[in-house]
């Protein structure tokens, strides 16, 4: 149920378009900013309520999926400043539970992006050997980023993820992860394959290839080359592969 709270009605303008487009309005404030994808605005659990220091906007998307960014361009495009995720209320996919009735599931929807350049290429990022490891793994979209790390964990032992998890944590609690510690882990103690079903639409071109150089490296190596891909994350995408731990 949408509601007015303590703003007056001459004073406020909330609106949604089905393409995403979201508009607020309240006194002298007003915020523009375009969704990732697209949303169904008349969904009935569609709701927005105005209080005295916040608004609070619930909206559902036209089409089940997983969104890498809010805003539609990422982390490059349409940012708006002064707006970050609150984490304390981020729920990861695997713990999300939708109550409402589907009689199918639905269609499955067309990748938002060509494939980057570095997807399509047949050198790996993840040899130590590669002298443009750094800048075609950066090349990659975050989506495929997650696919990536993904693969590198189901080609790896439950020992050598183990090991892998042991580094990633003394990184996260060293002085230098001033963001991040390894409590953010959730789940950190499932040492199982990664579902990669979760990016249906992402296609890495010579991933078999990547994978089949990444499996024949030593244990030590597999985990330097989680270690050198985590650092060259920024701090969205490596909370995306922390929750992909879980």
């Amino acid at each position: 149920m949408k509601s007015a709270g303590d703003t007056a009605p001459e004073e406020r303008a909330i609106s949604v378009s089905p393409d995403g487009e979201l508009t607020v309005k309240l006194a002298d404030v007003a915020l523009k900013a375009v969704l990732s994808d697209k949303i169904d605005p008349e969904h009935k659990d569609t709701a927005w309520t105005v209080r005295a220091n916040e608004v609070e906007l619930v909206l559902r998307k036209e089409t089940k999926g997983f969104w890498a960014y809010l805003l539609t361009g990422g982390k490059a495009k349409n940012k708006l400043p002064n707006l970050e995720t609150d984490w304390d209320r981020w729920v990861d996919e695997d713990d999300c539970i939708d109550e409402e009735e589907m009689e199918s599931p639905p269609p499955v929807a067309a990748s938002p992006y060509e494939p980057s350049e570095s997807a399509k290429s047949a050198a790996s990022p993840l040899l130590k050997d590669n002298s443009e490891a750094e800048v075609l793994f950066q090349g990659l979209h975050t989506e495929e980023k997650m696919v990536l790390f993904a693969s590198m964990w189901n080609a790896s032992s439950e020992e050598e993820r183990k090991t892998a998890l042991q580094k990633l944590i003394g990184m996260l609690d060293s002085a230098s992860a001033d963001h991040l510690k390894s409590a953010d882990i959730k789940g950190g103690g499932v040492l199982g394959e990664r579902d990669m079903g979760a990016y249906p639409t992402v296609n890495i071109t010579h991933l078999a290839q990547w994978m089949a150089e990444f499996a024949m490296l030593s244990e030590e190596d597999k985990v330097e080359s989680f270690a050198r891909c985590w650092n060259w994350c920024d701090d969205q995408e490596r909370r995306l592969t922390m929750a992909g731990l879980a």
